[in-house]
């Protein structure tokens, strides 16, 4: 998908990378991720009380979709006025009620809690972000960022994005954007899924004044993050967001020849993925995981390198993975890459039928998956723009892919 669903999460989605078949309590993939090109997944089991009838996937309809995120099988969407859950991969939809008041167009993003319930969140005109979450019915929080001295909001638009962990901790992050690249940030966080957050952080410096594009809290203290114009930054924190340390990443050239992928959680593993061009003429990739064992303190390449086409989109950052599986896909050349063991080995599926645009891809099952296809139009250029999506599953491994 070529377009925005968020600032925080552009999903141009040419590159689509996706972890780890179904499994209990694990976690799960983002529809729309933080930045162009890479989409990853992580299966999650969890539930909400969605109220009303369940719908097949396949076209959504004439509604525009406003806002998606899918965390495996759990998934969240608002099309036009209506905001639906899936508990299957996006193949099924039932509806839920929004909260009393709250106008579709004043939400500003949607997302699951790692136990699966769905959050919103609403920024009001004071700068205040509202976040609902539901678990029977709407509860909310009201968080209020502070920015540095002389900031004013009027200055940029507050965008909010979510970012779910492990152990029931879900981050907020309040952007307000500046000028180029440049953005102040605002973190909030969650140990109880979601209802109830810290004070905020609020990091300044030039590593952090930037696009962040893939945020993973390990520990209410402890994350590591993506950030810059080119996704070239790794950072860390050990103080909930307050302060940010650069990090070396091993097995990559110089600023503007590799793009990191969001910061995953595998176990107690944290995986990066990395693309980075392996021919001076641009004619070649190379994709490959960067792993620590150390909650983010040094990281190290893990397997070996994918040699890809140089058509795939920069990784993009957007989180998932749980086991050893992994796929590549690349719609543009009808192209499957899988590896079974961390990137040790890898093998070339060819796919038929898969449509371009996909922007995530769910693995349900040891041959089985789920892809969400959205495609963007705009009546008068960058303007009037909607968003059309469809569902496709595969139940070879990805050789062959039907409307779902």
């Amino acid at each position: 998908m070529r377009g925005h669903l968020s600032w925080m999460g552009c999903a141009a989605a040419a590159l689509v990378l996706v972890t780890a078949c179904a499994a209990p309590n694990g976690q799960s993939p983002r529809a729309a991720g933080s930045a162009p090109g890479l989409a990853a997944s992580k299966a999650r089991n969890g539930s909400a009380s969605p109220a009303g009838g369940a719908s097949r996937g396949g076209a959504v309809g004439a509604a525009a979709v406003r806002q998606l995120r899918l965390r495996g099988q759990i998934g969240v969407r608002l099309a036009g006025e209506t905001l639906a859950v899936t508990h299957d991969g996006g193949r099924t939809w039932a509806p839920v009620s929004l909260p009393a008041g709250l106008a579709p167009a004043n939400i500003a993003a949607v997302d699951s809690a790692p136990d699966g319930a769905p959050l919103l969140a609403a920024v009001d005109p004071t700068g205040s972000v509202h976040v609902y979450r539901y678990a029977a019915e709407w509860s909310a929080v009201r968080l209020d960022p502070r920015w540095p001295a002389g900031t004013s909001t009027a200055d940029g638009t507050e965008q909010v994005a979510f970012h779910p962990a492990a152990g029931g901790i879900v981050a907020v992050v309040v952007s307000l954007a500046g000028g180029g690249f440049s953005a102040e940030h605002a973190l909030f966080v969650s140990t109880d899924n979601g209802g109830h957050f810290g004070p905020p952080a609020t990091p300044n410096g030039p590593d952090v004044n930037v696009r962040w594009s893939g945020l993973l809290m390990v520990t209410p203290r402890i994350g590591v993050l993506v950030a810059g114009p080119t996704q070239e930054l790794l950072l860390r924190t050990t103080d909930g967001g307050a302060s940010w340390q650069r990090l070396s990443v091993p097995g990559v050239g110089g600023p503007g020849t590799f793009a990191l992928g969001a910061p995953v959680l595998s176990g107690s593993r944290i995986d990066i993925p990395v693309t980075v061009q392996a021919a001076a003429d641009g004619s070649r990739e190379k994709f490959f995981l960067l792993a620590s064992d150390d909650q983010g303190a040094t990281f190290t390449v893990r397997g070996v390198a994918l040699d890809i086409p140089a058509d795939f989109a920069p990784t993009g950052a957007v989180t998932g993975n749980t086991g050893s599986t992994w796929w590549v896909v690349a719609p543009s050349i009808g192209t499957v890459y899988e590896t079974t063991d961390d990137g040790a080995s890898w093998r070339t599926v060819h796919e038929t039928g898969l449509a371009l645009n996909t922007v995530a891809v769910t693995l349900t099952g040891p041959a089985a998956a789920t892809a969400v296809i959205a495609v963007n139009s705009c009546a008068n250029d960058k303007s009037e723009c909607t968003m059309t999506v469809t569902v496709e599953q595969t139940t070879d491994g990805g050789a062959t892919w039907s409307p779902a």
